[in-house]
């Protein structure tokens, strides 16, 4: 073998236990290297920072010099729809056909709590996801679809109790930006999804990705 062959030998074996090492540490991989598919439910009445504040922030996010999120909307159906503010809206899929989401957000507003086939695919989403994301009262849907179980969460200031009431198994907090159980983040109203958003980003993609989109954003995050 000539030298060269026994330096290139020597640079891919080098190579190879890098990636052996890193991988078991789980720092690296297939699914960790490819973007998340991160899907935002929509309903009518929809608040607009609720889900347009956390897609800002989604949309800054990087990791490896690429995005970090595969960004959709999901409705019940693929029909234009008014949000809380009359900004008309049209999402990119339905319900039935989306694409399974790794981080689901779910924002508040006139949130559909008498909608099984809501409930239901908040449910099913749930179970394959990695992260369940509420900002507001979207935590109330959280609650209805049964994931708020013997879980520490928080909402909009206004709902603390009504969400205490509607979660008698839940230790709803107040004063707080937003609350991380692992799989299940709640945040509080409006702005807070901002703060959460920017959570699961580090989560995610990592502290310094986080900041970066912070500073893009000229945003103070209160984390």
């Amino acid at each position: 073998m000539t030298a060269r062959r026994i330096r290139l030998a020597r640079a891919a074996a080098a190579v190879a236990a890098f990636l052996a090492v890193a991988m078991h540490a789980g720092a690296i991989g297939p699914a960790e290297a490819r973007p998340r598919n991160l899907a935002i439910l929509l309903f009518p009445g929809v608040q607009i920072i609720d889900y347009t504040g956390p897609w800002e922030v989604f949309g800054h996010a990087v990791r490896g010099g690429s995005p970090a999120f595969r960004i959709y909307s999901v409705a019940e159906r693929r029909e234009p729809l008014s949000t809380s503010m009359g900004m008309t809206v049209v999402p990119d899929f339905a319900m039935a056909t989306a694409p399974s989401p790794d981080v689901l957000v779910v924002p508040g507003g006139s949130v559909p709590l008498g909608s099984e086939a809501t409930l239901e695919w908040i449910r099913a989403s749930a179970r394959r996801a990695e992260i369940v994301f509420s900002v507001c009262n979207g935590a109330f849907l959280l609650q209805r679809a049964g994931l708020l179980e013997g879980l520490e969460a928080t909402t909009f200031a206004g709902a603390i109790d009504a969400l205490r009431r509607e979660a008698p198994n839940t230790r709803v907090v107040s004063g707080r930006r937003w609350v991380d159980n692992g799989k299940i983040i709640t945040a509080a109203g409006l702005s807070a999804g901002l703060d959460g958003a920017l959570h699961v980003v580090e989560r995610v993609a990592g502290r310094e990705s986080a900041e970066r989109a912070a500073r893009v954003m000229e945003y103070e995050w209160r984390n």
